[in-house]
């Protein structure tokens, strides 16, 4: 095994996992022989005194025999920060590495990075002596949203939790592809689960909470799956948030139109629902893909997302859902107008529409 070792990247939960693992497995017999020095730096001055740190550390030999273990944890002046962009810092990393190269055989070191800069001499030079892995986030604008459930699914199940439709989904609704949260919130769901280990969706809803975007989707989940008294309890606490009646509304529009064409394609046997697991997945004919609104770098929306709000409206014919847009664009022009009053306009359309 190599003397020294660099985990590093912009996914902190599998950095901090993996040097973890290779810590514990490295720890040696005597607690007076494994260091570990937290290197997170607010200054330049706080790096450099980090550097130094570890410096110390290498060069003393292991207490009593035996072998060493340093652990340098959570620095963050190895990427392109203010500290890791400054010449001390830069000169001091660069006068670092024959230390750690000629480090004693006894000597193991572990760095756990919060990112890192590859353009740096430090990252090259450490590539031709140590053993350096990247632990790097996927491009969220990539991220396969089935794959990323299924990832939730199998954390669930490697928990011995029996998961009811939709918790994966709300999981992922929550926090996208970050697995410290991911893990945080099945752990939350592990200890509240009962002797049976089942955890409903509404459980999950509780528990695992989420972001303001999340809140903003129940409510639109309510009203396309008829929900009334649900929709418009989370119309209320989107108000007592203090949330946009505009921006809500535009929200919910956006659904309904995904709603109507999906509706409009099943129809005309276009478009066609699969199970998938614990959700429904599109199939969609070559014809289809024509009709399939799309972003400004010209991509076609999620199919995934259109799945879930097909899912949820499937229940309404798509003449219910073209009616809807023209509901809302009616209900839109009376708030700007000032016609109406904000709040109230939309309770009475979120009645109309779940009724």
């Amino acid at each position: 095994m190599k003397p020294v070792t660099l985990y590093a990247g912009s996914d902190h939960y599998e950095v901090q996992r993996a040097a973890i693992a290779l810590a514990e497995s490295m720890a040696p017999e005597d607690p007076l022989n494994y260091e570990v020095l937290n290197a997170q730096a607010d200054t330049v001055n706080d790096a450099l005194a980090q550097i130094a740190a570890l410096r110390e550390a290498v060069l003393t030999l292991p207490f009593m025999g035996g072998g060493k273990v340093v652990w340098w944890k959570n620095v963050t002046f190895l990427a392109d920060t203010p500290q890791g962009r400054s010449e001390a810092v830069l000169e001091a990393l660069e006068k670092l590495v024959p230390v750690l190269q000629g480090a004693d055989e006894t000597v193991k070191v572990i760095i756990s990075a919060l990112g890192i800069d590859r353009r740096r001499a430090f990252f090259k030079a450490l590539g031709k002596f140590a053993e350096v892995r990247a632990f790097d986030l996927p491009d969220a604008r990539k991220i396969d949203p089935e794959d990323a459930i299924a990832i939730i699914e199998s954390r669930l199940f490697e928990r011995r939790l029996k998961a009811e439709p939709g918790v994966a989904e709300r999981i992922f609704a929550a926090f996208g592809a970050d697995k410290r949260s991911i893990e945080e919130a099945v752990e939350k769901l592990d200890l509240h689960a009962g002797e049976g280990r089942t955890v409903t969706a509404a459980e999950a809803r509780v528990l695992v909470g989420g972001n303001r975007e999340v809140a903003i989707w129940d409510f639109c989940d309510a009203v396309l799956a008829g929900r009334s008294r649900d929709a418009l309890e989370e119309l209320e606490q989107l108000f007592r948030q203090g949330e946009s009646e505009i921006g809500i509304l535009i929200l919910l529009s956006q659904q309904i139109r995904l709603a109507a064409l999906g509706g409009v394609l099943a129809e005309n046997k276009l478009l066609r629902l699969v199970p998938k697991g614990n959700f429904m997945n599109v199939q969609l004919s070559p014809e289809a893909e024509a009709y399939l609104p799309r972003k400004k770098s010209g991509e076609t929306v999620n199919t995934w997302q259109l799945g879930q709000v097909c899912q949820k409206s499937r229940k309404r014919p798509a003449s219910f859902w073209v009616k809807a847009i023209d509901l809302l664009h009616r209900v839109h022009r009376q708030i700007v107008t000032g016609q109406a009053d904000k709040q109230r306009a939309i309770e009475l359309a979120v009645l109309e529409l779940t009724a």
